[in-house]
């Protein structure tokens, strides 16, 4: 038997959103934390990638990681939905817009490499990169 589930954060947002097409749902409390807090309890020295679908809280991934972006400059890599970021009073174009300022260049995976610009929710985030760099999907 196939079971089929989503996990959403719900806190914070403005309803379930796109999460409303599921009739039946339960609430459960989980821990979450910040970027920032696990690469310090990890101690981390080095962080080239980090890949999150978080449903639409880019915006707080960003706040929650800002000292460890900063420090390490990762790749990023996200997926980007205008339906899941509107629970959270932003856009595509505003996170997009956001890591730009912190000099991330957006770029998608096509013919093999990573090309320049956005097709898709996937986005790869790269600080000061040039084409081709990142990891392979």
């Amino acid at each position: 038997m196939r079971v089929h589930g989503r996990a959403f954060l719900s806190d914070g947002t403005h309803g379930l959103g796109s999460n409303a097409e599921f009739s039946r749902h339960r609430s459960l409390p989980v821990e979450v934390d910040t970027l920032d807090a696990v690469a310090a309890r990890l101690a981390l020295v080095r962080l080239d990638l980090v890949k999150a679908d978080v449903e639409g809280a880019e915006e707080r991934l960003l706040a929650g990681g800002s000292t460890t972006l900063a420090t390490f400059r990762p790749h990023l890599l996200l997926e980007l939905e205008d339906r899941h970021l509107v629970r959270f009073d932003t856009s595509a174009r505003s996170v997009i817009g956001r890591l730009e300022t912190f000099g991330y260049t957006p770029s998608h995976w096509a013919d093999g490499a990573w090309r320049p610009g956005i097709v898709g929710r996937n986005v790869l985030f790269r600080a000061g990169a040039t084409s081709g760099d990142g990891p392979r999907p």
